[in-house]
């Protein structure tokens, strides 16, 4: 994404094609968002099959939180 923004960036600092941009900013966020909430599917599964254990899955799921507040703030 920092790439086309900086592509896309004018001498003047404007955006030579702002909707572009931030249609790929929408992108970037759903693509982000799918992929934490696939993440947690997997976890459960795993956790239901009985691959991984309480603790683990705990721990998986403690990770998975603080990737999401971490995607959150950087999206802010």
């Amino acid at each position: 994404m920092a790439v086309v923004e900086r592509l896309s960036q004018q001498r003047d600092g404007s955006q030579k094609h702002p909707r572009l941009l931030e249609q790929y900013g929408h992108r970037v966020r759903i693509t982000k968002l799918y992929s934490r909430e696939a993440g947690r599917a997997e976890v459960l599964r795993l956790h239901r099959s009985g691959m991984i254990r309480d603790e683990v899955m705990r721990t998986l799921e403690s990770d998975l939180d603080l990737q999401e507040l971490a995607a959150r703030t950087t999206l802010s």
